[in-house]
Formats: structure tokens, C-alpha cells, sequence
């Protein structure tokens, strides 16, 4: 969510994620907290 455009969908912002290489993060980020989802929900 961006403060001025709002919503940014992935076709807008995942290419300039890769080019400067900023889509290692974003993965990691979402495989960490699909981890810790599936961690709560084996748990409950």
C-alpha cells in the first residue's frame, strides 16, 4: 500500500523489483511468513 497511489499491484512493481534486485527480499519475506502461517496453523 503506498501512501499516494494506493494499492500497487504486482504487475507494477514486481519487474523494478527485480531489476535492482529488491525480489530476493520480497521472497524471502514471503516465504518467512507463509512459514510462520503454516507454523500457527499446525499448532492450532
Amino acid at each position: 500500500m503506498h501512501p499516494v497511489l494506493g494499492r500497487v499491484v504486482p504487475d507494477d512493481f514486481i519487474p523494478y523489483a527485480e531489476k535492482t534486485g529488491y525480489i530476493i527480499d520480497i521472497d524471502m519475506f514471503v516465504l518467512e511468513t507463509v512459514c510462520k502461517y503454516m507454523r500457527s496453523w499446525a499448532e492450532s
